[in-house]
């Protein structure tokens, strides 16, 4: 039985095969043009579908699509080289950092003038001394493990999260490796030692917006300016600011003596008995936030309580620090500081400069 059914399933295949070769001869026999059109257009169609790789065609072939790197699974550990590249940071060792990089990735670099390890420890040398002062100097390193991810074409990438102790001053930071076959491609970071010595996240005049991070890392040097704001100090504001910040200052007619001699003129008003006297105070101040920038900007927001006379109100602070955490800016809003505003030369409504 089964092979009777089996064998008139063959039969009717084969007479619908000699079918439709008849039914064509007889087509190309009677309409030669028209035929002939119809095998060319159908041939460009199925040309076009198979030089385009439409419908999955030729998806293994080179050029034809794009390779599509995917995430395929998270590291529980980082790899052994990223550990070598922190360690190198740490002791402030610019080789051990550039001879794990990759070949391709020593190469974007020349563009940067890295061209060897050596130059790049002159760069290291080099914001360590503007960093801490010392020929010598040496940060405090601290990091963790955050996570580890390894990709379809054999790369993995390992975040680190930590912070950097300088002098007292706590600073978050971030640090990000990108490996594959054992070296370093890639180093995204806001860490202001690796920013210089990679010039990561920078263009070629270093002057492209960054994406801040913040936190509450609050800089002893940003609270000794505003102690000295809020207590009439005038040495606690001078000795914070940056030698560069001092010199514009000092263009405009702004110097350590022009703002203790504002000093003593509020401190003259306070003391007069006059019925028309006006007294302007700070009852404190207030931390809010820090901003951290790449490039190693740092932005602290401070808020005080000033009263003039009997009507307070709170002037907000935005300080602005470089990577040597003196500051190169300084900026009133919320409410009007006459006294601020009087201490740096600036003209009522002209808080940010």
């Amino acid at each position: 039985m089964v092979f009777k059914v089996v064998g008139r399933l063959t039969a009717r295949f084969f007479r619908s095969i000699a079918k439709f070769f008849y039914v064509t001869f007889r087509n190309i026999i009677k309409h030669p043009v028209r035929s002939l059109l119809s095998v060319v257009v159908t041939v460009g169609v199925i040309t076009l579908l198979v030089s385009t790789s439409a419908f999955g065609m030729l998806s293994n072939s080179s050029g034809a699509s794009a390779t599509v790197i995917k995430a395929i699974e998270n590291t529980p550990e980082p790899d052994g080289k990223s550990s070598q590249f922190l360690g190198g940071l740490k002791d402030g060792k610019a080789d051990v950092m550039y001879n794990l990089l990759s070949e391709d990735y020593k190469s974007s670099l020349k563009s940067k003038g890295i061209t060897s390890a050596a130059i790049m420890q002159d760069v290291v040398n080099q914001k360590l001394l503007e960093l801490t002062g010392q020929k010598d100097g040496r940060l405090k390193y601290s990091f963790i493990f955050a996570q580890g991810v390894r990709f379809s074409d054999g790369s993995v990438r390992n975040g680190f999260s930590g912070t950097v102790d300088n002098k007292g001053t706590r600073t978050s930071v971030t640090v990000i490796l990108r490996l594959k076959d054992g070296k370093v491609v890639q180093v995204e970071t806001d860490e202001p030692v690796l920013l210089a010595a990679f010039e990561t996240n920078k263009n070629s005049t270093g002057k492209d917006a960054q994406l801040g991070v913040v936190s509450n890392n609050r800089s002893p040097v940003a609270e000794d300016f505003m102690k000295g704001l809020t207590t009439f100090d005038v040495e606690k504001i001078w000795d914070a600011l940056s030698d560069t910040y001092k010199t514009q200052l000092t263009a405009k007619g702004v110097t350590r003596d022009s703002m203790a001699k504002i000093f003593d003129q509020v401190k003259t008003g306070n003391a007069a008995t006059g019925k028309n006297s006006t007294i302007i105070t700070y009852d404190g101040y207030a931390y809010l936030n820090t901003i951290n920038f790449p490039n190693g900007i740092t932005v602290h927001e401070f808020i005080s309580v000033l009263s003039v006379s009997d009507n307070p109100r709170q002037p907000g602070y935005s300080i602005v620090m470089d990577s040597t955490n003196k500051i190169i800016r300084l900026g009133n809003d919320r409410a009007e500081d006459p006294i601020f505003t009087a201490i740096l030369g600036r003209s009522q409504g002209q808080g940010q400069g």
